[in-house]
This record gives C-alpha cells, sequence and structure tokens, in this order.
C-alpha cells in the first residue's frame, strides 16, 4: 500500500489514509480479536511514504447505530445490502468461506 501512498503524494493530491480491520470479513471461525493490529508500524510506513493523515476509525465510526437513542442497535453489511455474486460465488474464496458468499 505504500506504494499507493507515494504515487498519490507524487501526484499532488491530499494523502489521507484510514486503517479498519473489518469485522464483517471475520467467520464464525476466524478470531477477530487476535488479528494482528500494528497502528504505530503502519503509522510509520504510511507518514514516510507521504501521508499526511492516519485514521483508524471503530466499528462505531463505520456502522452507524439504528433504533432508538436508549438502545441503538449497529447494522450488519448483510442488513444493509447483498450482492449475488453468481457462479464465482462458489469459487475461490465462496468455496472456503461460503457465510460470505450464500
Amino acid at each position: 500500500h505504500a506504494s499507493l501512498i507515494r504515487q498519490c503524494r507524487d501526484e499532488g493530491h491530499a494523502t489521507v489514509i484510514s486503517i479498519f480491520v473489518n469485522p464483517t470479513q471475520f467467520g464464525p471461525t476466524e478470531d477477530f480479536e487476535q488479528y494482528p493490529r500494528r497502528e504505530a508500524e503502519d503509522v510509520d510506513i504510511a507518514m514516510r511514504a507521504g501521508a499526511e493523515l492516519v485514521w483508524f476509525p471503530s466499528v462505531a465510526d463505520l456502522y452507524p447505530p439504528v433504533g432508538d437513542a436508549d438502545m441503538p442497535a449497529r447494522v450488519s453489511v448483510s442488513e444493509v445490502m447483498h450482492v449475488d455474486p453468481g457462479p464465482l460465488g462458489r469459487e475461490l474464496c465462496g468455496a472456503s468461506r461460503t457465510h460470505f458468499f450464500a
């Protein structure tokens, strides 16, 4: 990703990076909590490549609450949209991660 940051910088664009470990990309047997997070290292790489700002959004930042103010709930991606990948959804990752491509 550092090469994309450098390219953006070299083209004269403001370079803002977001780094988000998305819990919806983890299946039932995949350990979201144990996924490695190296924020300091990621910031160092991004800044040396030319980023001006690095943002680590939280789940709450990216998945808006729904419901009333007393009992907010989080919306799952599957409740927001569904994309039918067709036959390709049974190949590649779809073959081993069927919960994402059902």
